[in-house]
């Protein structure tokens, strides 16, 4: 503007009116351009950015179903059938407790036997108790915000959760399960979890989870994919371990949920534990509910489905089911009658560990000798009561090699020789155990984890 006026001041300056007259008309003309080029300049920049908002979301659409197919392959394996049957072969969906809404649960109403259902429900399935409002999975899925299952041991609880994984990576919009068909699933035991340390994000220990357990190519766009589906409420965290914590490391592990739910108070979250280790969850808004014992129809769809597994060959019902048995006990005389070796209706064991101990040799790998079963079953011994000693969620690649050559070495002459790489790989092979991304291994089952425990306490004469 100064340049201007002291142009203008100078003498020899003259208003030209010609010059003046083209400076208008071709102002005018390049506004008129512009308003005729304006709309398809923006028609092409919103068809641009759209194309680009459709590759991302492609993209994170390609990665999430990536993760759900993985999901589904993984947890079709996650149970002790899993070298004779797939998940979804043999699985019976349960039944649940209602939860009873604003009661206290250490002050429940007067509801003279039916209060078996809920402190004692071990106890209620021999009783003639009043029948209590329940429902089924799908319901427990659609509306439980955080749930905590309570069940004994060997009522499948580990199952379960691997069950509603499948669902969820396996629904569709137009199926039965329309409601799960958006929900991310992530299911994992507590054993790897890393929730020590400064975390920028309560979900980086989820993250860091699915990156060891999934594909190279889904890996950078996971830690997206959480953030995203946690945000919107479409995350569903499944928690396996609880019961088996040690008291000291409870409060580690309440703490990180505890962020999490501030954090994204929107993530579903159902964790499984024992009628007994649940308190603690309740201070972060859990409600509580409890598997219900089998009726006849669902035993008679189970049987039904291991009957296809087996060749159609039905298992006799009343050999491992009668009402008012703990699951476990139930779980262990099927485990016997269905794989174990010469067990005859007359010559079949009562006690438990005596069923264990002839159901045990089906969870061996194939091809193994009976002089490599005995070793094995010697490492799988030191390697129970070592976690169960220390009170130890898994145990790491080192102790495990460590264990394998203290075994070996215990082990009388053989007439075959056992390495330390067999005994390896009869982990590898045995439904019995996992190793989880981080390289650790565990057993899948706490019950078969104590009974191996057992018989290595009683065989070195170790007081419990």
């Amino acid at each position: 503007m100064f340049s201007l006026i002291l142009w203008q001041a100078k003498a020899t300056w003259q208003f030209d009116f010609l010059s003046a007259l083209v400076g208008v008309l071709v102002g005018v003309l390049l506004a008129l351009a512009g308003q005729r080029v304006r709309p398809v300049v923006m028609h092409y920049w919103r068809q641009t950015r759209g194309r680009m908002q459709q590759r991302l979301a492609q993209a994170r659409a390609g990665v999430e179903g990536r993760l759900m197919e993985e999901t589904a392959v993984y947890t079709q394996r996650y149970h002790l059938g899993q070298k004779w049957a797939s998940l979804e072969q043999i699985f019976v969906s349960p039944r649940f407790l209602l939860p009873p809404a604003d009661i206290d649960p250490y002050h429940l109403p007067d509801w003279g036997a039916g209060q078996l259902d809920f402190v004692w429900p071990e106890l209620a399935a021999n009783v003639a108790t009043p029948p209590m409002p329940e429902m089924g999975l799908s319901q427990l899925l659609l509306t439980g915000q955080r749930v905590a299952i309570l069940a004994e041991p060997g009522a499948g609880k580990t199952t379960l959760l691997a069950y509603m994984a499948y669902l969820c990576a396996t629904a569709t919009h137009d199926g039965d399960h329309a409601f799960l068909a958006n929900r991310l699933p992530v299911l994992l035991h507590l054993a790897e979890l890393d929730v020590t340390g400064d975390m920028t994000d309560a979900l980086a220990p989820l993250v860091d989870v699915l990156q060891r357990r999934s594909s190279s190519e889904n890996r950078a766009e996971i830690d997206e994919l959480l953030q995203q589906k946690a945000r919107t409420g479409n995350l569903l965290l499944l928690l396996d371990g609880w019961d088996e914590l040690a008291s000291a490391q409870h409060e580690l592990f309440l703490n990180w949920l505890r962020r999490l739910c501030k954090s994204y108070a929107d993530v579903h979250m159902i964790a499984v534990t024992a009628v007994t280790a649940y308190g603690p969850l309740l201070s972060l808004g859990f409600t509580w509910t409890i598997l219900r014992p089998w009726r006849p129809r669902e035993v008679e769809l189970f049987a039904a489905g291991w009957a296809k597994v087996l060749s159609n060959n039905p298992l006799p019902i009343n050999r491992y089911w009668i009402p008012g048995r703990q699951p476990l006990d139930i779980t262990q005389r099927f485990w016997m009658v269905a794989f174990g070796k010469h067990v005859s209706a007359a010559t079949e064991p009562r006690r438990q560990y005596e069923q264990m101990a002839m159901s045990l040799p089906a969870f061996y790998t194939q091809g193994l000798s009976i002089p490599q079963q005995k070793v094995a079953r010697l490492f799988w011994q030191h390697l129970a009561y070592a976690q169960k000693s220390q009170r130890l969620l898994s145990l790491a690649p080192d102790d495990v090699q460590r264990l394998a050559d203290e075994a070996l070495a215990a082990a009388e002459s053989l007439d075959e020789p056992v390495t330390q790489q067999d005994l390896l790989a009869s982990l590898a092979q045995s439904p019995l155990f996992v190793q989880d991304g981080n390289g650790r291994f565990r057993f899948l089952s706490g019950v078969w984890r104590d009974f191996l425990a057992a018989q290595y306490m009683v065989a070195h004469e170790i007081a419990p």
